[in-house]
């Protein structure tokens, strides 16, 4: 054993590599502790005593293998061990189960809230935040293809900026969460921008449409991405609240706007929008500032450059897919130009966008249960693997893919119970008809009917796949949106050239019924080796 020369400049080392880290590995992740540190090899023997950082690093780990774990941990670990160790029992989880129920249900019911607000303010005056029934033809195709390149843009940064900042959020590192959510709106505006001037550049050099048209699509586009970017991290910190809250000021101001100033609906639009974004950046800044400074503040805020975005990637190209896929059925019947005898490669049909709006209706009818088994499913999987012995396999799995059933009979049941609601909202005196004074078109019913069946196939196909993210399997979601969004096109515009352009709908129902055959194909027999697969994402 070395003799020590500074022993308090060691131990000032030793119980730092001690809170920081925990216990070590092997010697190798202390010798990179100690020159993560900026400890120089050649520093070491008239700092330290130890003939080189090697020397330093064996006697480091010797010394801290030496300590009991518990201590050795820091506060963090100690928390999250306490939080793995939480057991519910049985006799606690069944006097519970209903009360969590309700709870993550109502959790989905309230992230409706803003959508609520958008259909009485269009049900009450024609107007919402980004729609208004006084729009012709051209200017809804403008706004709408803003909505779309807005949403496209910046899904998959949402993704992943939601997994990156979930991460730090629930290891309460929130200099990190907060740094990623800067990282996240920075790098969704900037593709956003970037998309949007490339549609711009496009259009000016082929024509396409008039230069005005661009620059609404332009204005669309950015103040929805950059809303949705702001929102999203609301979501993971538990603030869901604010987003209500900063929807219905931004939609009250430009309620105002439209009622008693001359402003051209495009800035009413535009102010809201950014009314409603910059309230709840203020609370985001007002929040991570907080607890930053407070007495809740991060203690640590490292983090590799390059790992976040390697692990992400599959949920960046996933949240973008998952909108090309959602959206692609209407460019599609938009496109068919040859049969509508309209003057541009793409132009909105009313009549088809109310009959998808009507079929979406039941999508977000359906989040609340959506969110409730995604939230029990990995209860219920914490739980087993906790409660039952590893000579118990066979039942674990058993259990997991009957909790897995009655979700997904659960889902089936609220989609039934939404099909209804919508079939009295269309066919009803009292619903559509009333709130709009307006009667709807076949077309819009036909494409309402498929377009609900379709809606119900891919929300519960995104049931397979919420599940399987929480397994870390986010790869193979890919491959089963882009096989299912391949199917999307190719029916669709088949269906749209030979028949008629609202039967690109059909797209949607094929591609949400693979969508839907695949992932829970590949869930089934992901069941059978699931202990393998859940221990190994640990």
């Amino acid at each position: 054993m070395p003799v020590l020369e500074n022993t308090n400049s060691y131990r000032d080392v030793f119980n730092t590599l001690k809170t920081r880290y925990g216990k070590p590995v092997n010697v190798q992740v202390v010798c990179a502790a100690l020159e993560a540190m900026g400890i120089r090899d050649v520093d070491v023997p008239k700092d330290y005593g130890f003939a080189n950082i090697e020397a330093m690093a064996a006697h480091t780990f010797k010394e801290l293998r030496a300590i009991s774990p518990h201590i050795l941990q820091n506060d963090n670990q100690k928390l999250a061990e306490r939080r793995a160790n939480r057991t519910f029992y049985i006799s606690d989880y069944s006097a519970i189960k209903y009360k969590l129920f309700w709870k993550d249900f109502g959790n989905g019911l309230f992230d409706l809230l803003p959508i609520l607000f958008q259909l009485i303010a269009i049900i009450l005056l024609g107007f919402s935040l980004w729609t208004y029934v006084g729009f012709n033809d051209l200017q809804a195709t403008a706004v709408v293809l803003g909505l779309i390149l807005g949403l496209t843009a910046t899904g998959g940064t949402i993704q992943a900026m939601g997994k990156q900042v979930a991460f730090y959020w629930y290891q309460e590192d929130l200099a990190m969460c907060e740094r990623m959510v800067r990282k996240g709106i920075k790098a969704g505006m900037l593709l956003v921008i970037g998309l949007t001037t490339l549609f711009m550049t496009i259009n000016l050099i082929a024509n396409l449409y008039p230069f005005i048209f661009s620059i609404i699509v332009f204005l669309y586009a950015v103040s929805i991405g950059s809303l949705l970017l702001v929102f999203a991290p609301l979501y993971t910190i538990k603030k869901r609240w604010v987003l209500s809250a900063s929807v219905l000021m931004g939609t009250l101001v430009a309620i105002s706007l439209l009622l008693f100033s001359t402003f051209s609906i495009y800035l009413i639009h535009a102010l809201g929008i950014w009314t409603s974004l910059l309230l709840a950046a203020g609370y985001l800044y007002y929040y991570f500032s907080r607890k930053k400074y407070g007495t809740e503040g991060a203690k640590y805020g490292t983090a590799r450059r390059g790992v976040g975005t390697v692990r992400n990637s599959n949920y960046f190209i996933y949240g973008t897919l998952f909108y090309v896929f959602l959206f692609t059925d209407r460019i599609i019947a938009w496109s068919a130009a040859y049969a509508r005898e309209v003057p541009f490669i793409i132009y909105y049909d009313k009549d088809y966008e109310i009959g998808m709006d009507l079929a979406l209706l039941v999508f977000f009818l359906m989040a609340g249960i959506l969110e409730y088994s995604v939230a029990s499913f990995s209860r219920h999987m914490e739980r087993k693997q906790r409660v039952l012995h590893h000579n118990q396999l066979k039942q674990f799995q058993a259990e997991m893919f009957r909790t897995y059933k009655k979700h997904f009979t659960l889902l089936l049941l609220n989609a039934a119970a939404a099909t209804a609601l919508l079939y009295y909202l269309v066919t009803k005196p009292w619903g559509y008809q009333a709130g709009f004074q307006d009667t709807l078109e076949p077309l819009s019913l036909y494409v309402a009917g498929v377009g609900c069946v379709g809606y119900i196939f891919l929300t519960i196909g995104i049931m397979n796949v919420l599940l399987l993210h929480t397994l870390n399997q986010s790869g193979k979601t890919i491959q089963f949106l882009l096989i299912a969004w391949a199917t999307n096109c190719a029916i669709g515009l088949i269906a749209s050239r030979m028949i008629g352009f609202e039967y690109s709908v059909l797209g949607l129902l094929a591609g949400s019924m693979v969508f839907i055959i695949l992932s829970t194909k590949y869930i089934r027999t992901y069941f059978k080796n699931l202990e393998y697969h859940y221990y190994a994402t640990l």
